[in-house]
């Protein structure tokens, strides 16, 4: 029997890591006042992504005590997270979820979660680097698996910028894939950025289900 959606971000955390899952009424759910004017003039499709996150991040928020928090928005677009606590949204048209824990023996932490549709063609030399493209095409459909590893670097990318507030470009990190185990591992291959509490390769695990690919790191 396949995990029920809402289960299989919670297979790939650590158990400390509170994990919610949208459901139907949560993508038309009020935001707090002061998360309106973010998406005061945005389409639709915006409006409701942005509020089931929003619905999604108070209430694993409340699961550590922070009850009705308003998540605000920095400059840089990122979600203000209460001080001390890390977190990380993800969406797609259909789906979305957030997840938070506790800053302590966990430095960093992604999720991510996409369409199980390959990465359009031109996409992939934007994505992926020439060693991933090529050992890309030593596999079935390579534009899935493309799509997998453009997921792994945006799991990657959350897990980093929040401590180092440096952005990546798609080329900063290279993946390799574990089949096998469902694995991951993306290294930091441009000397110019900063390097995570002395960390420059990244561990992750993911999962396929429902037409949706899952994709999750965490930095202990």
């Amino acid at each position: 029997m396949a995990p029920r959606v809402e289960d299989i971000f919670r297979t790939l955390l650590p158990r400390e890591v509170v994990v919610v899952v949208a459901t139907p009424e949560m993508w038309s759910e009020q935001l707090h006042p002061v998360e309106e004017r973010y998406v005061r003039g945005a389409v639709t499709k915006r409006i409701r992504e942005f509020a089931a996150g929003r619905a999604c991040a108070r209430r694993a928020l409340a699961a550590l005590g922070f009850d009705n928090f308003p998540l605000q928005v920095v400059g840089d677009r990122s979600p203000l997270w209460p001080a001390g606590v890390l977190g990380s949204i993800t969406h797609t048209d259909q789906f979305c979820a957030a997840a938070v824990c506790r800053r302590g023996t966990i430095k960093g932490f992604g999720i991510d979660a996409e369409r199980a549709v390959p990465l359009p063609e031109d996409m992939i030399p934007i994505v992926c680097t020439p060693n991933e493209s090529a050992s890309l095409m030593g596999f079935g459909r390579p534009g899935l698996w493309a799509k997998l590893v453009f997921s792994a670097k945006e799991s990657i990318y959350k897990s980093y910028f929040p401590e180092t507030r440096t952005f990546l470009d798609f080329h900063d990190v290279e993946v390799s894939l574990n089949r096998d185990e469902n694995r991951f591992v993306g290294v930091l291959n441009n000397d110019g950025v900063p390097s995570l509490c002395g960390r420059r390769s990244f561990f992750g695990s993911y999962a396929t289900s429902y037409d949706i690919l899952f994709t999750v790191v965490t930095v202990e």
